[in-house]
């Protein structure tokens, strides 16, 4: 999941800028969680220290203490080297700075803008689908911590299929070449943690692509190589047929 930190000194426009992200995240049904809102840069150092992960960062600029701020900003681009920067300011000279020490960001907001709020929106739009499909190209292995509290990591090439488990609607099934495990979650967080082998097949499936021996059409339903029938929707089987097509 994507993470989403809001730096902003200023109560009134902090307050702004998280209801913006609250509103676009919930509508367009985003994979990502607001973590911090503040106005103190250290909890997000703190947070970074501990975490490893990738977020999305708002962080104010100002006058008094412009070189404080691009030297934080400079401090989470080496905790988080592909996260995404964005600076909101009032004033267009601090510009110079931020492009003089080489942080990256992926854009400076002017919270006096006409379109402040369109531009927050826009950047959040840009930075999910970015991270997504960086996450889909380079995964190869699913961890989760199992029921037993073990952290485990299936190579993704081996795994079968996830199934929701039934009577139980925050449990999942991963079925691997050698090992079945249970762990808590759902299927569309853990479709994002893995590659564009795997498909929602249906509302209690994702299976792997590389791994389907045969596909019933009569049945609405793929025989996976461990000879397991899974369901496939009918109201998405067409684009299973396309999705699979494509990835063989």
């Amino acid at each position: 999941m994507l993470k989403l930190f809001i730096c902003e000194k200023k109560k009134d426009y902090q307050k702004y800028i998280y209801d913006i992200v609250k509103s676009h995240v919930w509508t367009c049904d985003y994979s990502i969680n607001i973590e911090i809102v503040t106005n103190n840069e250290n909890d997000i150092f703190d947070y970074l220290e501990k975490n490893q992960t990738t977020g999305i960062y708002f962080l104010s600029i100002c006058r008094k203490s412009k070189n404080i701020c691009i030297e934080n900003a400079r401090r989470i681009r080496d905790l988080d080297i592909d996260g995404y920067i964005i600076f909101v300011s009032s004033e267009k000279c601090y510009l110079k700075y931020v492009i003089k020490n080489k942080i990256e960001p992926l854009e400076y907001i002017f919270n006096s803008s006409i379109d402040f709020k369109k531009e927050i929106i826009a950047c959040i739009d840009y930075a999910y689908k970015k991270y997504i499909s960086n996450s889909s190209s380079i995964r190869k292995i699913f961890s989760f911590k199992s029921n037993d509290e073990r952290i485990i990591n299936l190579k993704l090439e081996d795994i079968f299929y996830f199934a929701k488990i039934k009577n139980s609607p925050h449990m999942i099934k991963v079925i691997s070449e050698k090992s079945k495990f249970e762990f808590r979650g759902n299927l569309k967080e853990t479709l994002l943690c893995l590659n564009n082998d795997f498909y929602r097949c249906h509302k209690s499936y994702i299976v792997n692509l590389k791994k389907i021996k045969e596909i019933n059409k009569g049945l609405y339903c793929v025989v996976m190589d461990n000879d397991k029938h899974i369901c496939v929707s009918k109201r998405r089987f067409s684009e299973f047929l396309r999705v699979f097509k494509s990835s063989n």
